[in-house]
């Protein structure tokens, strides 16, 4: 993981209060694998997928494994296959989903770190290309302030299987971690960022306390 005493040392150095904000990742930071794969293999049990969104999904991981294509791909399909859904049944099965799943994936490190932050009086913001019934039921449990993340278009309580805007990944979820310290008038110089992946290396790079936690490849 890290040196989590040196991290907390940082920590219970820096000035206290809502102003430091620490951003952390979801996927491979927060909790030890990959919620859409929890998500998606849930699905699967249930038979609560098509053939074609199976199809669908299955050639976009392999897009984006053999040919470097965008997580944006996927992120769409995977969306699109939402379409005509309710939300409050996708809401309660994320509960379920965390309930039985997810809830035992979150590193006891990072459960350390996210309290070290808030004893400080830190705010605490999940900035993920995840989507809501991935993200929330984390955020809730781990007590985080705010959400940054994918959002499917939700028109009178039912997915319409597109986007609003695109995904949080890589440049983009930096961006709306920048844009989240505009509106919140908060100096990112001070403030603490978390990630396991290469493609946060901007997001990393916004803050002035840019920690790699669990690090692939390419940001080792």
């Amino acid at each position: 993981m890290i040196d989590l005493q040196h991290q907390l040392d940082a920590i219970a150095a820096a000035p206290t209060g809502p102003d430091i904000t620490a951003f952390f990742d979801f996927d491979g930071t927060l909790i030890d694998g990959f919620s859409a794969k929890a998500v998606f293999l849930e699905r699967l049990k249930t038979l609560d997928v098509t053939v074609r969104e199976l199809w669908e999904i299955s050639s976009a991981v392999v897009e984006m494994r053999m040919r470097n294509s965008p997580v944006d791909n996927l992120m769409g399909k995977a969306v699109r296959g939402l379409e005509g859904r309710l939300e409050s049944d996708l809401m309660d099965q994320a509960y379920t989903l965390f309930r039985n799943e997810i809830a035992s994936m979150i590193y006891p490190q990072a459960r350390i770190l996210v309290e070290a932050h808030r004893r400080a009086g830190h705010r605490l913001v999940i900035a993920t290309s995840a989507t809501p019934y991935q993200a929330i039921p984390a955020q809730e449990d781990l007590m985080f302030d705010d959400l940054l993340c994918t959002t499917p278009v939700v028109v009178e309580g039912v997915l319409t299987g597109e986007l609003v805007g695109s995904s949080l990944w890589g440049p983009r979820k930096a961006q709306a971690v920048i844009d989240y310290a505009d509106r919140e008038g908060l100096d990112l110089a001070v403030c603490f960022g978390y990630s396991n992946g290469g493609e946060d290396v901007p997001l990393l790079e916004s803050v002035g306390h840019p920690l790699a936690v669990n690090p692939d490849d390419a940001l080792s």
